[in-house]
C-alpha cells in the first residue's frame, strides 16, 4: 500500500509546474523538460565524443510519455488532495457516532434514512481499501 502523505511530500519536491517538453531548443537537438522558470527537469544524462559536452538521448521518449509525464506533475497532486478530501468525508460517514446527532433532527430529508440505517458500514468498507 502507498503512503498518500510521502506520495504527496515527493510531488511538492519536484521541480514547480507546468513541464513542458522542449525539441531542439539547444546546439543542435538538444531537447527534454522544463519546469517553471526554464528550470530543466528531464535531460540526457551522458555526452557524445566530440559535442562539446552537448547531451544526447539514446532514444526520445515517446510523444504520449512526454505527455504523460508533464501532465502527472500536475495531475497527481491534484488527485492525491481530491483522495484525502473524499476519505475525510468518509471518515466522517464510517464514524457511527455522527448518525445519532442526525437521527434527532426532526424533517429529515426521505434520501437521508438509507445512510443512517446503514450506520456508516458502506463508508467503513471503503475505507478498507
Amino acid at each position: 500500500m502507498r503512503d498518500i502523505e510521502k506520495d504527496l511530500e515527493l510531488c511538492e519536491r519536484a521541480t514547480e509546474p507546468p513541464w513542458i517538453w522542449i525539441k531542439n531548443n539547444f546546439w543542435g537537438g538538444y531537447s527534454g523538460m522544463i519546469g517553471k522558470d526554464d528550470k530543466e527537469v528531464i535531460f540526457a544524462d551522458h555526452a557524445n565524443d566530440g559535442d562539446d559536452g552537448a547531451a544526447w538521448f539514446e532514444e526520445f521518449p515517446s510523444e504520449s510519455d512526454r505527455d504523460f509525464i508533464a501532465a502527472a506533475r500536475e495531475a497527481l497532486p491534484w488527485y492525491i488532495e481530491e483522495v484525502k478530501r473524499l476519505r475525510e468525508a468518509l471518515e466522517f460517514y464510517a464514524n457511527e457516532d455522527n448518525y445519532d446527532i442526525h437521527a434527532e433532527k426532526p424533517g429529515l430529508p426521505p434520501y437521508a434514512m438509507p445512510v443512517l440505517e446503514d450506520g456508516g458500514e458502506h463508508a467503513k468498507q471503503a475505507l478498507e481499501v
